[in-house]
């Protein structure tokens, strides 16, 4: 958050620590191997989470000398987060008054993980989004993958100019995984897109649901632009108005 980074902590004179989330990244409990087991996924959960924090925020007080609640060398804690840290942020203040006196949670889901909403909510939200951007785009990209998942894995990556050897978990994957999998990312861009919506007009979402609405005589190149535009970690490829397919071989 470089609002938060390059404003506010040089303004208040604040130390910033972003901790890595256990599972991401290096930060594996039990390696790379053993963490990803049943047992080992046992020990991610938010709770945990929390508590990483926590033991994280005491040990810096500790090593910077910061003095009880209430005296002049208290160091005092405000939690900063957006979606899902967002949530994690909330629930520092909640469950550990002691130690977090300010949490901000921006776009936090709090409905979501107190299960009082459908799973696929925030999906129905992203949906909802790009239908308001341009007609009919969520119609086009239903359509479109239909047409997609009607192809055969070898098809698809053919059609779609993957780049190859696949990763090895979809090399070995058959062809329901691997769609599960494509699926996923669209998803995934489309949440993207979402999030950078602001302002609507001539925003990439919209780029993008102008070319979904408008490829109906070639979705599957539709899709093809869009994963690459905006699926790829190349950064010139990112361009609101660059939907050219590129693919690295």
């Amino acid at each position: 958050y470089p609002y938060v980074t390059d404003v506010l902590a040089q303004r208040f004179g604040a130390l910033v620590i972003e901790p890595e989330h256990r599972y991401y990244g290096t930060s594996l409990p039990l390696g790379p191997v053993a963490s990803f087991t049943d047992e080992g996924l046992r020990l991610l959960t938010p709770q945990q989470a929390l508590a990483d924090a926590v033991d994280l925020i005491l040990a810096t007080q500790k090593a910077r000398n910061c003095t009880e609640r209430g005296t002049p060398g208290y160091c005092p804690v405000v939690t900063i987060g957006g979606s899902y840290p967002g949530w994690l942020s909330a629930m520092m203040r909640l469950r550990y008054p002691a130690v977090v006196d300010i949490a901000y949670a921006a776009s936090a889901p709090m409905l979501f993980y107190t299960q009082q909403v459908d799973q696929f909510a925030y999906y129905q939200r992203v949906t909802e989004s790009a239908e308001r951007s341009v007609s009919g785009c969520a119609d086009a990209v239903r359509a479109a993958l239909a047409e997609l998942v009607a192809l055969s894995k070898d098809e698809a990556i053919q059609a779609l100019d993957l780049c190859t050897p696949l990763p090895a978990y979809l090399e070995t994957a058959d062809d329901q995984d691997f769609f599960d999998e494509l699926s996923m990312i669209y998803m995934y861009t489309f949440a993207g897109l979402n999030m950078g919506n602001y302002p609507p007009e001539g925003s990439d979402l919209q780029s993008v649901c102008t070319t979904m609405v408008s490829s109906s005589d070639d979705p599957i190149g539709a899709l093809k632009s869009l994963l690459h535009g905006f699926a790829s970690p190349k950064p010139h490829a990112r361009h609101p108005r660059n939907l050219r397919p590129w693919a690295q071989h």
